[in-house]
């Protein structure tokens, strides 16, 4: 928790891993046990956002670890992702930690890399045309039905 993660905190983690014959498959599962923590709650008197901060400081030991070239890191970090994807993931619901996140997920490969273009769900195309695609576009089923089911979305 109070240590800063970088290179110099893996390099001493996997000193440790090696002096004490810890496999990549146990500090997988000691990190990943530690995130279900953080993420249900169970570290009593946490707060949402010192626990979002925690699972940030525990996404920042993954994708540290996925850089490094020891095979026991490497491991390490894929099983991690794997065993605590939604929870490392929830992050990108955090205003505060989204940004710094996402690039360290997408090394991790728990999300892709950003759509080019975004999408029209409403199929508007200008403020000027908006009368005629409230028509087009009737979400709550309140206008005319267009289709013979009566243009309810819900039955």
């Amino acid at each position: 928790g109070g240590s800063i993660v970088g290179p110099e905190l893996v390099k001493r983690l996997l000193s440790t891993c090696a002096s004490t014959q810890v496999s990549a498959e146990q500090l997988a599962e000691g990190v990943a046990e530690r995130a279900r923590r953080i993420y249900l709650g169970l570290d009593g008197g946490s707060s949402s956002a010192d626990s979002d901060g925690a699972l940030a400081r525990l996404l920042a030991l993954a994708n540290q670890l996925a850089q490094e070239d020891a095979p026991l890191a490497k491991n390490a970090a894929k099983l991690v992702a794997q065993k605590v994807p939604e929870e490392l993931n929830s992050l990108q619901s955090s205003a505060k930690h989204r940004a710094a996140a996402e690039p360290m997920l997408r090394r991790l490969g728990l999300i892709s890399a950003p759509a080019a273009q975004t999408v029209d769900l409403l199929g508007g195309e200008a403020p000027a045309a908006s009368s005629s695609a409230s028509k087009e576009v009737d979400l709550l089923g309140v206008g005319q039905a267009t289709s013979s089911s009566g243009g309810d979305l819900l039955f």
